[in-house]
């Protein structure tokens, strides 16, 4: 053959298989915009100086590697379903003659049409919608309108060089099954798979032990350190139990109701599950993708909805005042001129100020041992985070000025604040150092963070107390001479007047002794973090839930198409039996029901019993309103739900249509 034979052949290859092949197109070229579109705004000039930067980009950088690691996988698995529906077509061009070489040819020119078409329209749509995403971005951040726009040469760099090793590995994929495979195999490619397959019970226990450990983890989990460290191994347990359930479980079932008779023998439920059973092994995969894929949807809109729903919350939980300044390193009486200097500047200034609060305190994370009634210091996290505490140790003389009474403790008496209704009374161990408890009390007295962690304030007699406790923690944490010293307060003024006196604040302590460390915090001012943090996920959680939307719809809509050539003859057979075309409409509508909702019910479930473990993490970033998280998800799950919908009855048209 001529070459130009070969470019011929491979243009009328992908006109005919248009129905198969235009989906694939569009979501190369969709995924080619989308990961521009995050390359550029990662190297868009309109972000730089902003307040936050570092934060924004450290999120849009993820979302950069999440989005590229998700289309490679994306468009291997959719071109899997792509040349599986050719391999007959493969198969019948080798048989009459054309070398294998020919083929691997004939297909290198295919996937170059297709790689220019979808490179140079995805690069153009991404030039096109990106300044619509960053005008979105600088919006949800509060940032203003001024951008600056440009196109990405950076971008364009790093999309081009990516999808085309993406594109060139899918290539070689495809070449490689050719050579693989023998032509008659090739004729039964698109066709494998009929052979009743066995009821592999190990692989439903399994499945329900590996999804049913998944959920005893989500479930029990009580402290968030442990939240985040189990966390992902929760969910590849959950991912396995689906394969597995979706693979061996699902099969179980069909064949239980086969046995059931009077619910088998009707013309609509015989007529699919035996369709069901026959392909079951090979549309678990898909099913438990699309369950999983539905899944992350779920759990990325509503949780980061959800946070940026809540993030003023999670800034007044993070910072209960306005104005923090936290000093290390300064004795006792440094720590009063510090104190002394910010009241001088605070009256000069002319500010009002209120809920004035002043501490000094050491802080460590200890394991907490019930039995033992002890706090000791342990590294093994992973194992013993349930009961990890974020223990403060305060001098009760700060506890008595700020609640104005006048409690005397002995050395080895201690008086405990905790929110976790811990019933800390009789004798209380620090390390191998024992206390009375003299009382618990309801409020600390001060202003402290709130979040998701186990905490524990313990007052002491005084700061050598304090000390001496410290000293059995030397060999991992060092000396301490000094406790750590806080001002807090708030004022009252607008944000405007809280950064002025915030930099008046800074501008009088930069110069002291270098032992004496000062670090001023306001509110105000991490505001603009909590936007670049929040904003930035809820900003990647929109984006991510698109392209995890149209994954989900492109595989259905091929697993739709792929059926419908299957049930065609199936159903033809059926229809010259005695079938009507109402009866073999209501077969098929009962069959694609049952198969494609059984992945979104799936994923609900997986929702439901993940909720609890996502609370948790939430918690770590400052957001334990519960309540809004619950709406959240009912709401994301319901949009979803209707989405879910509207893409089976599109896609399920295309199946009545090859099927009648």
């Amino acid at each position: 053959m001529r070459n130009s034979m070969y470019f011929k052949l491979a243009a009328s290859n992908i006109r005919k298989n248009g129905k198969t092949y235009i989906p694939y197109l569009i979501m190369s070229i969709t995924t080619i915009m989308m990961f521009y579109i995050m390359v550029f705004l990662v190297y868009n000039p309109g972000l730089s100086g902003m307040r936050g930067e570092r934060h924004i980009k450290t999120v849009l950088s993820l979302g950069c590697y999440i989005t590229g690691a998700f289309s490679a996988v994306l468009l291997f698995y959719t071109n899997s379903f792509l040349f599986k529906k050719r391999k007959k077509e493969i198969g019948l061009y080798n048989i009459l003659g054309m070398e294998k070489k020919h083929i691997a040819k004939m297909l290198t020119i295919e996937n170059m049409y297709s790689y220019l078409v979808t490179i140079v329209l995805g690069l153009f749509f991404g030039i096109l919608f990106s300044r619509l995403m960053l005008l979105i971005l600088l919006n949800i951040l509060k940032a203003g309108t001024g951008f600056v726009f440009n196109i990405s040469i950076e971008g364009l760099c790093i999309t081009f060089v990516f999808f085309t090793i993406v594109s060139a590995l899918i290539l070689l994929n495809n070449i490689r099954q050719v050579h693989l495979t023998k032509p008659v195999e090739l004729l039964k490619g698109s066709s494998l798979g009929e052979k009743e397959p066995k009821t592999r019970w190990l692989l439903a226990i399994i499945g329900v032990l590996s999804t049913g450990a998944g959920y005893y983890i989500a479930l029990s989990v009580e402290n968030p350190l442990a939240a985040l460290n189990i966390f992902f191994l929760a969910v590849i347990l959950v991912i396995i139990g689906t394969y597995c359930l979706f693979t061996a479980g699902s099969i179980a079932l069909l064949k239980l109701l086969r046995k059931n008779k009077k619910y088998y023998y009707k013309t609509n439920h015989f007529t699919a599950i035996s369709g069901m059973i026959y392909r079951m092994k090979r549309n678990a995969v898909g099913l438990a993708n699309i369950c999983i894929l539905s899944a992350m949807v779920l759990v990325t809109v509503s949780s980061t909805v959800c946070l940026y729903v809540g993030m003023h919350d999670a800034l007044n939980n993070r910072f209960p005042t306005d104005i923090e300044i936290i000093t290390h390193n300064a004795d006792k009486e440094q720590s009063v001129s510090i104190s002394n200097a910010v009241n001088k500047i605070v009256s000069e200034s002319g500010y009002e100020i209120s809920k004035y609060s002043e501490f000094r305190y050491l802080s460590h994370s200890m394991l907490y041992e019930e039995e033992k009634d002890t706090f000791s210091i342990c590294f093994d996290i992973n194992k013993n985070s349930d009961n990890m505490y974020y223990v403060y140790f305060f001098p009760v003389e700060d506890y008595n000025k700020k609640t104005g009474t006048d409690i005397l403790l002995e050395d080895k008496e201690v008086l405990i604040y905790n929110r976790n209704n811990v019933d800390f009374t009789g004798n209380l161990n620090i390390q191998s150092i024992e206390f009375i408890v003299k009382g618990n009390v309801k409020d600390p007295g001060f202003p402290m963070s709130v979040d998701g962690f186990n905490k524990v304030y313990l007052f002491f007699k005084d700061e050598q107390v304090i000390i001496d406790i410290n000293k059995q923690f030397e060999e991992y944490f060092g000396a301490y001479s000094s406790l750590t010293h806080t001002i807090a307060f708030d004022v009252m003024g607008d944000k405007a007047e809280q950064l002025k006196l915030t930099d008046r604040i800074k501008v009088t302590f930069e110069r002291l002794e270098e032992n004496i460390s000062i670090n001023t915090i306001s509110k105000a001012e991490e505001e603009y973090v909590f936007y670049a943090i929040y904003g930035g996920l809820f900003f990647l959680g929109l984006f991510l839930g698109v392209l995890f939307m149209m994954a989900t719809v492109l595989i259905i809509y091929y697993k739709q198409i792929s059926e419908g050539y299957e049930d065609k003859q199936r159903f033809h057979i059926m229809q010259q039996v005695g079938m009507t075309k109402a009866e073999v409409r209501q077969s098929i509508r009962s069959q694609v029901l049952t198969v494609f909702f059984l992945p979104l019910i799936m994923a609900i479930i997986h929702i439901v019993f993940a909720f609890r473990m996502i609370t948790k993490i939430l918690g770590v970033l400052y957001l334990t309103n519960v309540p809004l998280f619950i709406n959240c998800t009912v709401i994301t799950v319901a949009a979803f739900t209707l989405f879910y919908m509207a893409a089976y009855s599109l896609t399920a048209h295309s199946y009545y249509k090859i099927v009648e």
